[in-house]
């Protein structure tokens, strides 16, 4: 294992954190949109 890994692994990290935040965001606001064309 060496140190230069770490790096990348924060990198990829961040990424996948970025991805599923994203993802959650465009979940809620697609069900907020529906929520209020239903209402």
């Amino acid at each position: 294992m060496k140190k230069s890994s770490s790096m990348l692994e924060v990198v990829v990290f961040l990424f996948i954190a970025i991805s599923i935040a994203a993802f959650v965001v465009y979940k809620l606001s697609y069900a907020i949109g529906i929520y209020v064309a239903n209402h």
